[in-house]
């Protein structure tokens, strides 16, 4: 299976926004506003290059997104490694971050491996 297979781009749908509902869950958890500012930006973000908001059940493969999106954050966490590597106390949580992403990339890789990644039609 390549990892670059084309998705078609996501379908509206009366189910909520995802973006709302982890917005949700970073206020629940006690995170810094700016958190959820951040989060807001991304999601409008997507709003304009999707022309929808990200929502459950949208025609795609929410796995396959997230494996290809970890991946991406991977190489990104290596590459801040290597450029922080020695010149100052940056890289031991970078390090810690890298290798801590690298179970979850290990994980979905797992279920993309295994086949599931198509997407639910409906709600379980």
């Amino acid at each position: 299976m390549s990892v670059n297979i084309y998705e078609p781009p996501p379908t509206p749908n009366e189910h909520p926004p995802c973006w709302q509902m982890v917005i949700k869950d970073v206020f629940a958890c006690g995170c810094p506003e700016s958190l959820a500012d951040d989060m807001d930006a991304r999601d409008q973000f997507g709003r304009a290059k999707y022309n929808v908001q990200l929502q459950p059940f949208n025609g795609r493969s929410a796995i396959k997104d997230a494996y290809q999106e970890s991946l991406d954050l991977a190489v990104y966490l290596k590459q801040a490694q290597m450029e922080h590597h020695l010149k100052d106390e940056t890289c031991i949580p970078l390090t810690q971050l890298y290798l801590g992403h690298l179970k979850t990339v290990i994980a979905l890789h797992k279920m993309v491996v295994r086949g599931g990644i198509e997407p639910p039609t409906t709600p379980l």
